[in-house]
């Protein structure tokens, strides 16, 4: 079977590492190029410890590529990353193809911060900011 997985993170890679190993066609696309530079520069996936192995996967250069062909597709991305991400496939998913989203964070994190917007809260430091301290 051939399987997208949209993301480049350590869950994304996990799944791409173990439906490789179990003999699948395996495509990663990830929304950060530099993400996708790496990844294709090596090639292969490796374990070390409780499994081992390494794994050829492709790394796909735009989402259309990634999906092309795939029988599912297996986004796996924190919470803040499945908005790019969905966008950037929806246009070329096909109804043959069967979506599986990842519960990463099980949209936690999302929550949060939807009910901090709501009551207008300006207060607190998202952990996706950079932290800017004083010198002194």
């Amino acid at each position: 079977m051939q399987i997208a997985v949209l993301g480049a993170g350590s869950t994304a890679l996990a799944n791409a590492w173990f439906l490789a190993r179990a003999g699948h066609g395996v495509r990663i696309w990830s929304v950060l190029e530099a993400e996708r530079r790496a990844l294709a520069s090596i090639g292969r996936l490796s374990a070390h410890g409780i499994v081992n192995g390494t794994v050829s996967v492709t790394v796909a250069p735009s989402t259309k590529a990634c999906l092309d062909g795939a029988s599912l597709v297996i986004i796996a991305a924190p919470a803040f990353a499945h908005e790019p991400l969905m966008a950037a496939a929806a246009a070329h998913l096909t109804a043959q193809q069967d979506v599986m989203v990842h519960p990463v964070t099980g949209l936690s994190s999302l929550l949060l911060s939807r009910m901090l917007k709501s009551r207008q809260a300006n207060n607190y430091r998202r952990l996706d900011q950079p932290v800017h301290r004083a010198q002194g």
